[in-house]
């Protein structure tokens, strides 16, 4: 009720502004309820309201917040607690409480126009490390020029062969030109690389090109290659990368990742991947490198820290739970709660009986590799994570 209250004071004060906010109202009012909860709960406690405004920062890049929009939310919270508390809200109490929110939007403006700079560095350093490999794959104008093909279509290296003349000693004879001929041909067929071909192939394959490959090279250096969650980390690194500016999308990664990551043995020592992190970064793009590069990728890291350590310990212990429930229940209980799901669906949302078409039988079986994929997502994630892939691509017109 104390959610909603917000939320209607504050949509009720700028009607304009509800577009802004995407999800659902419900869902809207209980989250402004726990932040604004949070916030007051840390008031004695600088350090946790920083950390906490500034998540609420990150959470609303992708939002235009500016000083007349804070001032109207602030100034619509205010006139509900005047009017809802009635004496317990004295002056002294309104006066703190605009206080923190100027302090609360404030933080949200400056974290928008602040890290802009780094998610721009971030940005160009990332596909500064990963466009080497479209580099290395533009033909070499030296070996192109090395060899040719001969009217007979076999490669040949080197200029091309011409008849020996009278002048070299072999004349036309049979036994001068053979030698030449049998230095030149392997099998009568494609005739081998010089060396010096084959050495620049040699370096082509041996010499990291890709983020992903000096990645890997710089973690076997560092006794770090046999690590496995670390590939699990580097596999999930070029999402987190490109979504850093979106807080939800970022979350949802970093859950994803913390499961995928409980498979593997432990202990995570996340500062080892930032090690090999920068190490690489540095080696793929040594121009324009500095201070601020540093700064920013440590700090990008250093996030997704903090969401993976909220989580890392949590996978286990919910995966057990969650299959221990499903070993107490009965196959008559789980048939009415099939069929209280589909009449609990149906009369909240009468129009998804247009595309539940299917028979009873059906839509019984939908709900038994729902209940299927709860507990797979603890014990088989990346599995699951790709089989969810696919059924929404199958699902893409719905």
């Amino acid at each position: 009720a104390a959610g909603e209250a917000l939320c209607a004071a504050f949509l009720g004060a700028a009607p304009n502004l509800q577009p802004m906010f995407k999800t659902p109202r419900a869902m809207f009012a209980q989250k402004l309820l726990d932040a604004m909860s949070a916030m007051v709960q840390q008031l004695s406690e600088p350090r946790a309201l920083k950390q906490t405004v500034e998540t609420l920062g990150f959470q609303h890049l992708q939002v235009e917040v500016t000083s007349p929009k804070v001032a109207l939310f602030r100034d619509a919270l205010a006139e509900l607690m005047r009017s809802e508390l009635e004496e317990l809200c004295n002056d002294a109490t309104l006066v703190g409480f605009r206080t923190l929110m100027n302090y609360v939007g404030g933080s949200i403006i400056y974290v928008r126009s602040k890290y802009s700079d780094r998610f721009r560095i971030i940005a160009a350093s990332w596909a500064a490390a990963n466009k080497r490999k479209h580099e290395e794959e533009v033909p070499d104008a030296d070996a192109e020029s090395e060899e040719h093909f001969s009217s007979s279509g076999e490669v040949e290296t080197g200029t091309p062969r011409t008849k020996k003349s009278d002048s070299s000693g072999g004349g036309g004879k049979k036994g001068g030109s053979a030698p030449s001929e049998a230095s030149t041909r392997t099998g009568g067929g494609t005739t081998p690389r010089s060396q010096p071909a084959r050495a620049k192939e040699e370096k082509k394959v041996t010499v990291p090109t890709t983020f992903n490959e000096m990645f890997r090279f710089n973690a076997t250096v560092m006794g770090l290659g046999h690590v496995s969650w670390m590939t699990e980390v580097l596999a999930a690194f070029d999402t987190i990368v490109r979504n850093i500016a979106n807080a939800t999308r970022l979350h949802e990664e970093c859950d994803v990742l913390v499961l995928k990551m409980s498979k593997c043995p432990g202990p995570y020592r996340l500062q080892d991947f930032k090690t090999v992190l920068l190490a690489s970064l540095r080696s793929l793009v040594p121009e324009g490198w500095d201070s601020e590069h540093e700064v920013a990728w440590i700090w990008l890291w250093d996030n997704v820290v903090r969401l993976l350590k909220a989580e890392i310990d949590k996978p286990i212990r919910y995966g057990r739970a969650v299959v221990e429930m499903f070993s107490y229940l009965t196959p008559e209980q789980v048939q009415d709660g099939h069929r209280l799901h589909f009449e609990t669906f149906f009369a909240m949302a009468p129009a998804g009986q247009s595309y539940f078409t299917q028979s009873t039988t059906r839509l019984y079986f939908i709900m038994d590799k729902v209940l299927s994929m709860t507990q797979d997502i603890y014990k088989q994630p990346s599995e699951l994570v790709f089989s969810l892939g696919a059924l929404g691509l199958r699902h893409v017109g719905y």
